[in-house]
């Protein structure tokens, strides 16, 4: 028998100080914190969830997560998961649910344009950042020149001691 998918409540880390603040009785008002103070929530107080969505942009990424639904940016990249059947995040189902990537893109876009500095990194991605994309998302082999050669580790205090030969 197939599991039925799970409705997940998204949370993020930002919400840990607006809840300890909740916890300590500290005055903050809306907008002070990023996070939402979670304790009238886990109470039953509020019935409904803390957040409508989630965003954030790093680097050459972005994403926005809404119910069971994230559509991560990378670059030119786009990836739209169903978390509620795929928390691991290994189907990318944007070409299968188009409409669904285009409302969370409109969203995505709409949020960065107030950010400080404004946008998305939509652009060319560095070929760091390709290797990473190609690896951890489209599991492809990460493609290599030839010319990286792992380094051996150096002994200990060896950088004491070349840094000791260098000010000599």
């Amino acid at each position: 028998m197939k599991a039925s998918p799970r409705l997940l409540l998204p949370l993020i880390a930002l919400d840990v100080a607006a809840t300890a603040a909740g916890m300590a009785g500290l005055p903050t008002k809306l907008g002070d914190l990023d996070g939402v103070n979670l304790l009238p929530h886990l109470k039953g107080e509020i019935k409904t969830p803390p957040h409508d969505a989630l965003y954030w942009r790093w680097v050459a990424q972005s994403a926005i997560r809404e119910g069971n639904w994230k559509l991560l940016r990378g670059g030119e990249r786009e990836y739209l998961y169903d978390l509620g059947t795929d928390l691991e995040e290994k189907h990318n189902l944007a070409a299968k649910h188009p409409e669904i990537a285009a409302r969370l893109r409109a969203k995505l876009t709409a949020w960065g344009a107030g950010l400080n500095p404004p946008g998305l990194a939509l652009g060319p991605m560095a070929p760091t950042w390709n290797n990473y994309f190609d690896h951890y998302l489209d599991g492809k082999s990460i493609a290599t020149t030839g010319d990286e050669q792992p380094k051996a580790p150096r002994p200990k205090g060896a950088a004491k001691k070349a840094k000791a030969k260098e000010i000599k």
